[in-house]
């Protein structure tokens, strides 16, 4: 639990020895980050680097990249799902009293919706 930031390899970093002992010392300055973490007694993470923010609580994360975001809780995540949902209604059919009813006459909207799901979620 606690706030840590993750010096980058090769910059200047600023240690105080308690008592003069290496095993009880920290860090109190630093040229260059690679990485800040929080997390609380709630196992509440918020972590930043050079590629993802990510902030997680158990299973439930919220990631963003340059991609886009990820938004997932243990193996389920937003864009799978969408694009399951997508592909599902471009597939429906419809029993009618002369057969299954065609591909739906949108189908055209969904596929361009489809298309903008991978856009906006990685």
């Amino acid at each position: 639990k606690g706030f840590w930031c993750i010096p980058s390899v090769g910059s200047t970093v600023v240690v105080i020895l308690i008592s003069g002992n290496k095993v009880s010392s920290f860090v109190v300055g630093y040229s260059n980050i690679d990485k800040l973490i929080y997390v609380n007694e709630s196992d509440y993470r918020f972590e930043i680097d050079d590629e993802k923010a990510l902030l997680q609580l158990g299973d439930t994360q919220l990631q963003l990249t340059e991609k886009g975001y990820i938004i997932k809780t243990g193996e389920e995540n937003l864009k799978t799902l969408l694009t399951d949902l997508v592909t599902a209604i471009t597939k429906l059919t419809v029993t009618t009293g002369t057969g299954p009813s065609g591909v739906p006459i949108n189908l055209a909207d969904f596929q361009d919706i489809g298309n903008r799901i991978p856009k906006l979620l990685e």
